[in-house]
């Protein structure tokens, strides 16, 4: 065979094999290319959100205006809002910010975890009879907004209520938690507000904790502790307050600031 030939048959083997990869690429291209179709699509899918968290979705109401603000009106309304199981709960709280307001692992959360379970087993009653003074008989949860932090940045604002047994000691609350949702992903459970009464005769309790929530991720909350002894009628008060920074799944404490506690007397009305 001539070099002639030899370059010749060998040139036309290489277009017959690159022949099918070229139209291949075409096809591709063109079905990239078809309309309705984008790299957003493409985003869609690998992004596709978790049937449990979509369900979960279901029970907050879109919010857009900002601030959030947590004190006793917002507090009052909360039984309005879609009650939220103990699963549901659990899916929220997988992880928690840790500072002096939220120090250990939310025992009244786990409590309600107790009560919506013997709720379904159908066996609450004979649970609640062996309660232990001043332990939580009732727990409900409710999910309440979802707001948009940022362009991939949500939180989901929910609330928990509890009340003890009806004996003293006694105590009950509702506390207003934020979750953050990172696109697909649950972040960080912290608190946004809330309020606690408590009493074991002669000394009550009380706490109110009010927040204020920011379009530029700024958290600022007040809490305001009072102890008082109902026979002196003395007591003292305690006020710390707390600013936060929230912001793409990440939360951080920024200023702490606690004043002394003031004494104080109640007078007795006429």
């Amino acid at each position: 065979m001539s070099l002639n030939l030899l370059y010749k048959t060998t040139a036309v083997v290489l277009l017959l094999l690159l022949f099918p990869a070229c139209n291949t690429s075409h096809k591709e291209n063109a079905t990239e290319g078809r309309p309705g179709y984008t790299d957003s699509v493409k985003s869609a899918k690998a992004q596709a959100i978790d049937p449990k968290i979509q369900s979960l979705l279901t029970h907050f109401k879109e919010v857009a205006k900002f601030p959030i603000i947590v004190d006793s009106a917002f507090i009052a309304n909360i039984d309005k809002h879609d009650s939220l199981g103990a699963n549901e709960v659990e899916t929220l709280a997988k992880e928690w910010f840790y500072d002096s307001l939220v120090f250990d692992s939310r025992d009244e959360v786990k409590t309600f975890y107790t009560i919506d379970s013997v709720k379904a087993k159908h066996t609450f009653a004979a649970w609640a009879d062996k309660l232990d003074v001043g332990s939580i008989e009732y727990a409900n949860a409710y999910g309440l907004e979802k707001v948009l932090l940022n362009d991939s940045t949500s939180l989901l604002v929910w609330a928990l209520n509890y009340i003890s047994y009806p004996a003293d000691p006694n105590y009950s609350g509702t506390d207003i938690y934020f979750t953050m949702l990172n696109r697909n992903t649950i972040g960080q459970t912290f608190m946004l507000g809330g309020n606690s009464l408590g009493a074991d005769p002669p000394s009550v309790g009380q706490t109110d904790i009010t927040g204020k929530l920011t379009e530029d991720g700024k958290l600022v909350m007040d809490e305001r502790i009072l102890n008082e002894d109902i026979d002196s009628l003395k007591g003292i008060v305690d006020h710390t307050h707390y600013e936060y920074h929230v912001q793409y799944n990440l939360i951080k404490q920024l200023v702490k600031q606690r004043d002394a506690g003031k004494p104080f007397t109640f007078k007795e009305s006429n």
